[in-house]
């Protein structure tokens, strides 16, 4: 089953590469769970030309992890992992950027209250 985690834009996605890092908007914020993966899926939607700039990097440099600094998308989160315990072994990130979608084997963070929730780029 598929919910949203948020509909709208929100300023709330950091992409952070091995030199630097980027706030960058997004939307169509989604969770579903697909063969025991947690997908976590949005759109990115820069709202000026630095954040369009930012954004290519995702098209030719490393990412290492992704990071949400939204709460609402954070207790979303919380409460749809909550109703399906157990029924999740992985996660992936799915980004979509100019009309192409990025696929990421992530770990979830640790479930300290730091302000955002990481999202670790796993590397085989």
């Amino acid at each position: 089953m598929e919910t949203w985690l948020r509909k709208g834009h929100s300023h709330a996605v950091y992409l952070l590469y091995d030199r630097y890092g980027h706030n960058i908007g997004a939307a169509s914020f989604k969770a579903h769970i697909e063969e025991l993966t947690l997908v976590i899926s949005f759109r990115l939607s820069p709202v000026d030309r630095n954040q369009r700039t930012d954004e290519y990097h995702l098209h030719t440099e490393t990412l290492k992890e992704i990071r949400i600094i939204d709460d609402f998308i954070d207790r979303k989160l919380t409460n749809y992992l909550h109703v399906n315990l157990g029924k999740i072994n992985t996660c992936r990130a799915e980004i979509t950027s100019r009309h192409r979608t990025f696929q990421f084997d992530v770990h979830l963070g640790k479930g300290e209250r730091v302000g955002f929730l990481p999202m670790v780029i796993e590397r085989r």
